[in-house]
């Protein structure tokens, strides 16, 4: 009877859910975005944001039976109240009910632009027993505290706009959290606690409303001077249209009327293309006895790339880390990532309508479970090691072309012991030649300090021309009016990255740096973890060639050495095999032999390494390793070859192909000034009990230091 109940309350789900789309559809038949249920509804066209900024408080809580996940979202650190500030535009903006609200008026407006000040305190369960996640009204909301708009609109109308938003963010967040996650905060030590301030800056909406030649982002976007885009307008009005597009508001709704038909739309393009051509072949025959003249070559279809950048809502992040405090374990965040990964592929597979798609599947989690077989022994070998490690971190991270990411680490300390096993090639050749020539540069100084640069050739190395494109319609709101990119030239104000820009007029071949880093007096040294018993004359530290011989006195004997206990590095070669008494197990010798030669370097019972390294700081140029990085994929079968010697397995030149576009599309957003982090944090890595566990906390320091200052840059 309770499977009985359970499937009826499921297929009543559905239908009320088919029922809501059916409404909305019947609603909203041409809007994009739609959302609302039981009677209420909102549909709109486009969503444009221009800034939203405040102060944020995420924590993570462990517990055995519902950990949760707790966001707040307010004003400032010092006035939470007054609430985040979103300032936005919503363009085809339509509100309506059905008939269980009688009294509810039908709102449509054209173009509504309102700023609203909103806080959210939202909290999001999961369920031990069940393995999912859960909330409610009650732990998750959202209020308005003010509200500026246009005249006809209200505080409150805005309040019930929210109050369907809502609800449709809170299924979403629940129905797409994956349970994994939950898990991994149940396993948490102590509660994980993070805040901080955010900006986020998108397209100025003066640029949506502005007359089109007037606007400086447009004629840099189309690549046209003001005067050629005014030629858009002429044209219109010697054609004696009654509604002349004006404004990239009226020509993207002009699109969204006639885009519904794709072979229409693309009639329309060809018209209009074909119309541009005649008419700037006119104005030119017309003009070309007078002086002072300036190019009148245009076409719609630049107006409509210009629309296309603009929808792409390129979006700016400043984000400042104020407070941190957590702890979490390496391990569980290997197991639980791998067993997201095969959930979700596995539950794929199932799915799939074809026989390839179903192989494909089959390799991926193939390949998902040897990943995490090679995590795994990695963090073995970290935990047999190292027992501890801790430092001070001040990073700052921006994009662009001058982009950097810069750290600056103080007072690291590790204490390890070493306990290594591996086996090298029966053949090893040294020297080999990498795919891409990079050259590592040493500067030692008498003051301690060494000097560490990572540069190769950037000659014959360039940008992709589709991530060129991209970077050149990229920052929609800059001021600057060169509508090309190019790379920094050497000027004083740019000292920093001169050397690290390719020079275009000479042959000589320039090195590119990709990263530099200066360590600060480093020391290593040997320490005694303990009270030790070792007598005089016992290895505290070996590294030698061939096998331990029990027994073996050096230099006539000392009765001190003669038990002594430590570890050799031994090497069997190929085609000399050493018999070492004792060995009984032939099976495992020849596995030994087989696997190539096995090293193995260790340090006496209690006795530790300890590194220190007073200040290191780190840069890497993000120009250059764009560049470094794409040079790996100018000949793909190459670099199937360089990665199947190098790493083992087997790489597939379409998944080559595939990560080639990744990179690309990630480039595009390093080398647009769009993103600006700093972060300052300690942070301890310690191994107990077959496990890592990675605490991070901000240091006890004033928000001046915490925070770099901003340069902000013109979008």
């Amino acid at each position: 009877a309770a499977t009985e109940g359970e499937a009826l309350e499921e297929e009543l789900k559905k239908t009320l859910e088919s029922l809501e789309l059916k409404k909305k559809s019947l609603f909203f038949p041409h809007s994009r975005i739609r959302v609302g249920q039981a009677g209420v509804y909102l549909g709109m066209d486009e969503i444009w944001l221009e800034r939203s900024s405040g102060y944020f408080v995420l924590d993570l809580i462990p517990d055995s039976d519902t950990p949760q996940v707790h966001l707040v979202l307010s004003g400032t650190q010092s006035d939470p109240n007054a609430g985040i500030t979103v300032r936005l535009q919503c363009d085809g903006f339509k509100f309506a009910g059905d008939n269980s609200y009688k009294g509810m008026p039908k709102i449509n407006f054209d173009k509504l632009t309102v700023t609203i000040g909103l806080s959210c305190d939202i909290s999001i369960c999961f369920d031990a027993a069940t393995c999912k996640w859960f909330s409610n009204p009650k732990i998750f909301q959202i209020h308005v505290k003010s509200f500026k708009g246009p005249y006809g609109t209200s505080r409150s109308m805005v309040a019930a706009v929210m109050s369907l938003i809502t609800p449709v963010l809170r299924n979403s967040l629940v129905n797409n959290l994956p349970r994994e996650l939950g898990m991994l905060i149940m396993s948490l030590q102590a509660p994980f606690c993070m805040r901080g301030e955010f900006d986020i800056t998108g397209i100025e909406l003066t640029v949506l409303s502005s007359v089109l030649h007037q606007s400086p982002v447009v004629c840099r976007l189309c690549e046209y001077s003001s005067q050629q885009v005014e030629m858009f307008y002429w044209l219109q009005k010697s054609l004696d249209r009654n509604v002349v597009l004006k404004t990239v508001d009226e020509v993207m709704a002009y699109r969204r009327m006639y885009e519904k038909n794709a072979l229409l739309w693309e009639r329309l393009k060809a018209m209009w293309n074909q119309a541009a051509v005649i008419y700037s072949d006119k104005y030119t025959a017309s003009q070309k006895n007078l002086q002072g003249g300036f190019s009148s070559d245009f076409d719609f279809s630049s107006i409509l790339h210009c629309c296309d950048e603009l929808l792409r809502k390129r979006l700016s992040l400043k984000f400042k880390l104020q407070y941190f405090d957590g702890q979490i374990s390496l391990n569980n965040i290997l197991d639980y990532t791998h067993i997201f990964l095969h959930r979700v592929c596995s539950e794929s597979l199932s799915k799939s309508p074809t026989p390839l798609q179903q192989s494909r599947l089959v390799a991926m989690i193939h390949r998902i479970a040897m990943t995490h077989s090679q995590f795994q022994s990695l963090l073995q070998n970290v935990m047999r090691n190292l027992d501890s490690a801790q430092l001070k971190l001040q990073a700052g991270f921006h994009t662009g072309l001058n982009g950097e990411l810069r750290m600056t680490v103080t007072d690291i300390i590790a204490q390890m012991p070493l306990n290594m096993r591996f086996n090298l090639s029966k053949e090893t050749k040294m020297g080999n030649q990498p795919l891409v020539p990079y050259f590592t540069n040493l500067k030692p100084q008498k003051s301690g300090e060494v000097l560490v640069e990572v540069t190769h050739r950037c000659n014959d190395v360039k940008l992709p021309s589709k991530l060129l494109e991209g970077q050149q319609r990229s920052n929609v709101n800059s001021k600057a009016s060169n509508p090309k990119l190019s790379l920094p030239d050497s000027t004083p104000q740019k000292s920093r990255m001169d050397d690290n820009m390719p020079s275009k007029s000479s042959d000589i071949p320039t090195m590119d740096k990709i990263m530099t880093m200066l360590c600060i007096s480093p020391c290593l040294s040997i320490v005694v973890d303990k009270l030790t018993t070792l007598k005089p004359g016992a290895d505290l530290f070996t590294m030698a060639v061939g096998p331990k011989h029990e027994g073996w006195t050096p230099f006539g004997g000392m009765n001190g050495l003669r038990n002594r206990s430590y570890t050799t590095l031994d090497i069997v070669s190929a085609s000399h095999h050493i018999n070492v008494p004792n060995q009984n197990n032939n099976k495992d010798k020849d596995a030994e032999g087989e696997a190539g030669c096995p090293v193995r370097v260790q340090t006496a019972d209690g006795i530790k390494m300890l590194a220190q390294i007073p200040t290191s700081n780190v840069t890497f140029f993000l120009p250059g390793l764009v560049r470094f990085g794409m040079a790996h994929f100018e000949n793909l079968k190459l670099l199937k070859v360089f990665l199947e010697k190098t790493l083992g397995g087997e790489f597939l030149e379409e998944q080559l192909e595939i990560l080639k576009l990744v990179i690309e599309k990630a480039s595009k957003y390093i080398l647009s000034p769009d993103l600006d982090i700093s972060i300052n944090i300690n942070g301890k890595i310690s191994t107990a009990q077959g496990d890592i566990a990675v605490r991070i906390e901000t240091p006890d320091v004033s928000e001046d230091v915490i925070e770099r200052s901003d340069n902000n840059t013109d979008m």
